[in-house]
């Protein structure tokens, strides 16, 4: 194992022999062992020199003896390695050797599993960056806009966003909408077509786009990468310091929370086990729209639980399924009529029928008691509250959003008991350095009062703003976003503001024709109806204009607080939420709401006044 040691030990230890005296002499560093003999002479004639001569001696035997050590677990493990530069090397971790022969071998292999294990660990360490100015927990909309404010402000900004999800950010609306009514082999994709032909991704930027984590800390230009599949399990913000989930440690500068929100289920279905849970789809993500299209292609029956925006948009959606599979689609949920809690009963239940038109039952006013599976295990069987009982082959739950919270503990950040997500100001900051945007943020509107929204526009500006608070802008909330849905080919609306059914309205509504719909805006204009937020956002999902009945066709619906409006919704009437905005932004007291309805141009056809 050792070769050619002696011929490693430096000559500066080489023994030497004093025949006379029978002692071996080690010449002192930079003196050869002659001259130093005759520097001293003869020891019995020099009592003081005596002592520096066992001095020399003593040190020498330590140094030898250290040397001499050190060559033989150096030829040790040149001999395990390969070569010295191997065992140097920290990119390159030496491959242990699985032969033990002696207990000194053994103990010595063992060290070295120790060094390659810590250099391993090392390089897994290094896929993040220890440090970051700017850290977003979430990779969602919310986390994009923020980027986009940070960079927008400082361009050689350095930005790192963590996503649960093993996607880079992408838009959740059109998988509720355009996906179901785009052709199959371009949705596989992650695309869709919008109303005026182009076709658009529903990521917001190609992978190209983003740099690595490993890559962010030398990037002398700044930059944003996005660490996927990976979770923030604690934030420490007194230390702006957080672990994720494989234990990596970063520390941060400014922190931005935008961990959105994850669907809500029933309780009375996650108690049926296992097997019925696997009958059952919550729906948020790009997983959640691929598993349930590719189910629609076998599957007879669907019932859908929840009566709100995603409820309906997707039993419309699944609707048109029927007409080519014959698949039958059944919606249930506990209001009077579908958007129950959002719009006037009148027009809730005028929407229902709409719903009805496009072959979906719709069973209102009822609530999921009880879910089994059949006796032949095929379908899930529900018992709702009037003793009435459905089953279908699958269900899709669309029951609202929970707000993720979890890091409110480790973080000390305090949560709304009633509204639920991270109670932050009117900047969206939550504690020192740390903001928080978008389905999790519980934040105060100087307008409208404490708030949490679970819209995409909102996303979009909750985004941005806590990301121009982050590069230090400190400005507050008053940019009041929209929301928008679209129910079959003749309807869609978009609001804004505080729209709650159980505030009192006024509706100004006007004769339509069949240029008021979704789909016919958009095929005059070309240009998608959403360009309220960024150019990235969504179209209609209308698949065709029918002929409308006039009764609530076109219209505007006031939400009000005494004389004040607070909400608005444009019935079938768009590219008028500027208009809206101002009104609410105002605050001003209005005695008649005819006046306020003349600036929305009911009287014109939404297609003519799309296109002026």
């Amino acid at each position: 194992m050792i070769r050619s040691c002696s011929t490693r030990i430096p000559r500066a230890v080489h023994l030497v022999t004093n025949g006379k005296s029978g002692c071996s002499v080690i010449a002192p560093l930079g003196f050869d062992g002659n001259r130093q003999r005759s520097q001293y002479g003869s020891t019995a004639h020099h009592g003081g020199d005596i002592t520096s001569y066992w001095c020399s001696l003593g040190v020498g035997l330590v140094i030898g003896a250290t040397g001499l050590a050190y060559m033989i677990k150096r030829d040790r493990n040149v001999a395990q390695c390969g070569s010295s530069d191997n065992w140097k090397s920290k990119t390159m971790p030496p491959t242990v050797s699985t032969e033990r022969t002696t207990s000194s071998e053994s103990e010595t292999d063992e060290s070295l599993e120790d060094v390659a294990e810590s250099e391993v660990e090392e390089e897994v360490t290094a896929q993040f960056p220890t440090h970051v100015p700017y850290l977003i927990i979430g990779a969602g909309t919310a986390a994009m806009a923020a980027y986009r404010a940070i960079r927008a402000k400082h361009s050689d900004a350095k930005v790192l966003l963590v996503g649960a999800e093993e996607y880079k950010p992408y838009m959740r609306p059109p998988l509720s909408k355009d996906m179901w009514f785009t052709e199959r082999s371009l949705a596989e994709e992650n695309k869709f077509t919008t109303w005026s032909g182009r076709q658009r991704s529903i990521f917001y930027e190609k992978d190209s786009y983003y740099c690595q984590p490993s890559e962010l800390s030398t990037s002398g230009r700044g930059g944003v990468a996005v660490a996927t599949g990976m979770k923030v399990v604690k934030l420490d913000a007194d230390k702006k310091r957080v672990t994720l989930s494989d234990g990596t440690e970063v520390s941060y500068d400014r922190c931005l929370i935008a961990t959105g929100g994850k669907p809500k289920n029933l309780p009375c279905l996650e108690k049926a086990g296992s097997q019925v849970m696997d009958k059952v789809t919550l729906f948020r993500g790009i997983d959640d729209f691929r598993k349930l299209d590719k189910l629609m292609e076998t599957t007879k029956s669907v019932i859908v639980i929840g009566g709100g925006f995603l409820g309906s948009e997707l039993a419309c959606a699944l609707g048109k399924r029927s007409t080519e599979s014959g698949l039958n689609v059944t919606q249930v949920f506990p209001e009077s009529g579908n958007m129950g809690r959002v719009l006037p009963a009148y027009l809730s239940k005028w929407t229902t029928d709409k719903v009805r038109s496009e072959h979906v039952t719709v069973k209102a006013g009822v609530t999921v008691k009880q879910g089994q599976l059949s006796d032949d295990g095929t379908e899930v069987e529900l018992l709702l509250s009037d003793g009435s009982e459905l089953s279908a082959e699958h269900i899709l739950v669309a029951v609202g959003l929970e707000p993720n919270t979890e890091l409110a503990e480790s973080a000390g950040l305090e949560v709304h008991k009633k509204l639920g997500g991270f109670l932050v100001n009117a900047e969206l900051e939550a504690a020192t350095d740390i903001w928080v945007a978008g389905d999790a943020a519980c934040f105060y509107d100087v307008k409208l009062g404490r708030r949490r929204v679970e819209h995409h526009d909102h996303a979009v500006v909750s985004g941005r703003l806590a990301g121009e608070n982050m590069a230090g802008a400190a400005r507050r909330f008053l940019h009041q976003s929209m929301f928008w849905s679209d129910l079959g080919p003749d309807v869609g609306y978009e609001a804004i503001g505080l729209v709650d059914s159980q505030l009192p309205t006024v509706s100004i509504f006007a004769k339509a024709t069949s240029a008021d719909s979704p789909v016919a805006v958009e095929s005059k204009t070309g240009e998608s109806l959403r360009s309220e937020t960024e150019q990235n956002q969504m179209s209609s999902v209308a698949v065709k204009t029918a002929s409308q009945s006039n009764d609530y066709a076109k219209g505007v619906i006031f939400y009000m607080k005494g004389k004040r409006v607070v909400g608005v919704v444009c019935w079938n009437v768009f590219n008028k939420i500027g208009i809206a905005r101002k009104i609410i932004k105002d605050g001003a007291e209005h005695e008649d709401l005819s006046e306020l309805a003349k600036l929305f141009d009911l009287h014109a056809s939404s297609a003519d006044s799309a296109s002026t």
